[in-house]
């Protein structure tokens, strides 16, 4: 009876802006992904001008942005299919949920394949969603502000080690070696996961999968890191015994690494061969890549906690975005846009200048550093803290400006014409997403592997893909009605298999209104 009442969206529902913007979001993933976010290939220090040329635009105008318009746009669908389910008086909960499981599956198996997803966190995000739903609508834009900057405060002002100044680099002391010595040994973080804690003379050095590092001391028991100012405390018993470490990470994640009995002869001789397999998957066969995947994957689910799924990525990125797009599709702004072009231009009158100068700045830092004009080692933990501020509310801010802008400029039959050509590449999202993660994965490590090729070269090779995908999603739609990866979730979350192709009336009407 449910089915019979919430049925899917047919196509003479879906809104075409909501397409084309999704359309445009995909492009933006597709250029980050080639480009900034795999420019670890290419020497940071030894990147030409041509590189530079195409990081920094790319870095200021999309980095970011279009991953952020991508997660509201999940937001906004989920939201228009509650408000679908409300306009019917019809119960969705349990059609909700399966179409997170579905979502969750898919997720699982595009990380498996090919190493990289944000589909199954957006199905755990969809569940919090949920929850909140029925909030007050006004409610809805501070509660995505509310759980940004709770996040950011906790990460990076109230998790601080006991002593460590919030104004400036801590101070280094000295601490006697005998000290030091208390602290010499193997902890684990998770399985397979341990830093092993040496000395040498009056230093302590720290080993993990990243490599052998020393630990500067701020107190005779709080050290940090100076490359990406993580803090580490020793926690001691009631009878002063070392057992753990508390480890406040540089990306803003606090973990515990537990004290085990291990020689650190043992420990290295492990780590040694962990490093050696993993540089082996990295250049090993496709199957050692998806058997690597899928340990991994297994082991972040035996160490998964809610705490850690909360404050790490969740309240701080994905959630508010998922809010303001249930805001946007609460107060139905695809449905009528002529009606909400006040509400449009307001939000990118604010939005852009505010969004932009925000990531202007972070951006700013960004080069003076590059260029070793302001070193990021010589700023204090509170200027850290703000650059990461302006960096990602900035992001977020423009994200959503971009939404606006696009949508009033889309209100114009000659730019809707002009970008219809990205209609069909946002109607097939998640599929084309899933390509363009596999076309990811076979270019820059399986098949070419252009481990060697800058930011431009990997730019270049994007715009044929972009070009490809956007072709095979036109073709796509002449013959079928959907998508493959959409008919599949779909179909699953129905649990019905539903009509593909398009029947000979509905392309014979399609000739027609082409024709016309």
């Amino acid at each position: 009876m449910l089915q019979q009442m919430l049925v899917p969206l047919v196509p003479q529902e879906r809104v075409e802006t909501i397409d084309i913007i999704r359309g445009v979001a995909l492009v933006g993933i597709l250029i980050i992904n080639f480009t900034v976010d795999h420019r670890d290939l290419n020497p940071w220090t030894e990147r030409p001008l041509l590189d530079q040329f195409v990081f920094w635009p790319i870095t200021f105008f999309i980095d970011e942005k279009f991953r952020a318009i991508y997660s509201f746009l999940f937001g906004l669908g989920f939201a228009f299919q509650m408000l679908r389910a409300e306009d019917r008086n019809a119960p969705f909960v349990s059609i909700y949920i399966r179409r997170l499981i579905v979502l969750y599956i898919i997720g699982l198996i595009n990380q498996i394949l090919t190493g990289q997803d944000i589909l199954h966190n957006y199905a755990m995000v969809g569940v919090v969603l949920l929850i909140l739903h029925k909030l007050p609508r006004k409610l809805l834009p501070f509660l995505a502000l509310l759980c940004f900057f709770v996040s950011w405060t906790r990460n990076h002002f109230l998790l601080t080690p006991s002593n460590p100044s919030i104004t400036t680099k801590p101070h280094i002391v000295p601490v006697d070696s005998a000290i030091l010595d208390a602290y010499v040994g193997v902890y684990e973080i998770e399985r397979n996961r341990r830093s092993i804690i040496t000395r040498e003379g009056n230093k302590l050095f720290g080993e993990g999968r990243g490599g052998r590092v020393q630990w500067l001391p701020e107190t005779d028991h709080d050290f940090f890191l100076q490359v990406n100012n993580a803090h580490f405390s020793f926690v001691k018993d009631s009878i002063g015994k070392v057992t753990a470490i508390n480890m406040q990470l540089g990306n803003g994640e606090v973990v515990v690494a537990k004290r085990i009995q291990m020689e650190i002869s043992q420990a290295q001789k492990e780590m040694v061969k962990q490093r050696a397999e993993s540089a082996k998957m990295r250049s090993g066969s496709y199957k050692q890549f998806v058997v690597k995947n899928a340990n991994d994957f297994w082991t972040g689910i035996a160490n998964w906690s809610w705490k850690r799924f909360l404050w790490y990525g969740t309240l701080s990125e994905t959630l508010p975005l998922f809010l303001m797009g249930l805001y946007f599709g609460r107060r139905r702004i695809f449905y009528n846009i002529a009606s909400n072009r006040q509400f449009l231009q307001h939000v990118t009158k604010y939005g852009v200048p505010i969004g932009m100068t925000m990531v202007a700045i972070a951006t700013a830092f960004a080069i003076l550093d590059y260029f070793g004009i302001l070193k990021s080692a010589s700023y204090s933990i509170l200027v850290d803290s703000l650059i990461g501020l302006c960096w990602n509310l900035g992001a977020m801010i423009t994200a959503i400006a971009y939404v606006a802008v696009i949508t009033l400029v889309l209100e114009e039959p000659t730019w809707k014409q002009r970008f219809s050509f990205l209609s069909p590449v946002g109607r097939m999202g998640l599929t084309n997403y899933l390509l363009q993660c596999g076309a990811i994965t076979l270019i820059l490590s399986y098949g070419m592997k252009l481990t060697t090729l800058g930011v431009f070269g990997r730019f270049m090779i994007a715009m044929p893909i972009i070009i490809s995908l956007a072709l095979l999603s036109r073709w796509w739609f002449i013959h079928f009605t959907i998508g493959p990866a959409e008919w599949l979730w779909r179909s699953l979350t129905y649990l019905k298999i539903q009509p593909m192709r398009l029947r000979v009336t509905e392309k014979l009407e399609e000739n027609v209104s082409g024709n016309v």
